[in-house]
């Protein structure tokens, strides 16, 4: 693993509560893109090292990941790996809410 992803890692913690584990690395994530701690073209370690290092399943940490690229936050390209993505400024015009429900159709 590389240094920028180990200081990815660096902190991150997934705590035993009433919010999912993958809610949990969602919202971790999404925080460090929001306050630039992550910035647009960083790439995130492997799923498999994330999973090792948190302690969780691999299956937590996919759905995490698909959670964030439906966000729009990450982009993810086999072969490439998972980065950040550009973010859109708020002169872009409407954008739709997030939503982690799969059933969920944005008719805006």
């Amino acid at each position: 693993m590389g240094s920028g992803q180990s200081a990815f890692l660096d902190g991150l913690q997934i705590a035993e509560g009433e919010q999912p584990i993958y809610r949990q690395l969602v919202d971790a994530i999404s925080g460090r893109i929001a306050s630039g701690e992550l910035q647009a073209g960083a790439r995130l370690p492997p799923q498999r090292d994330i999973a090792r290092a948190l302690g969780i399943n691999l299956t937590t940490v996919t759905r995490a990941l698909t959670v964030l690229q439906q966000q729009g936050l990450v982009k993810a390209r086999p072969g490439h790996g998972t980065i950040v993505a550009a973010q859109r400024g708020d002169d872009q015009g409407f954008q739709s809410a997030p939503s982690d429900d799969a059933d969920t159709v944005d008719l805006s």
